[in-house]
């Protein structure tokens, strides 16, 4: 399978859905139906970041906010998780990759709920 040519298919459809959107919007006929993708939960391998995982962020990320996931990362010790998730990061980064900035406020207030609820 042409990898390129699938994730070139997710790509059209998300422009496609914004000029449809765009069109009807001065006319205000989307009556509650807003077809638009607002985000992408991306799901990375563990252990590994496959060059198709960059080249598919990277024409997307302009588009779209994408929020990557280490898919089964209960399958790695903390340390694992921690090490892979930097090196992603930093990946990420230097592939000029934007992603989902969570507010720090609301992470901050997560993690105290977590830490109540054990």
């Amino acid at each position: 399978t042409d990898l390129t040519a699938t994730f070139q298919k997710i790509v059209e459809s998300v422009d496609r859905r914004f000029r449809h959107h765009r069109s009807v919007l001065p006319t205000h006929e989307l009556h509650g139906m807003d077809k638009l993708v607002h985000c992408v939960f991306y799901f990375i391998a563990p252990h590994r970041l496959k060059l198709v995982d960059i080249a598919f962020m990277k024409e997307i990320h302009t588009k779209v906010p994408i929020i990557p996931i280490i898919a089964k990362s209960d399958t790695m010790t903390s340390a694992e998780k921690k090490e892979f998730k930097e090196w992603v990061q930093q990946k990420l980064q230097e592939e000029e990759i934007k992603i989902f900035q969570f507010d720090p406020a609301t992470i901050d207030e997560m993690s105290r709920q977590a830490e109540v609820a054990m």
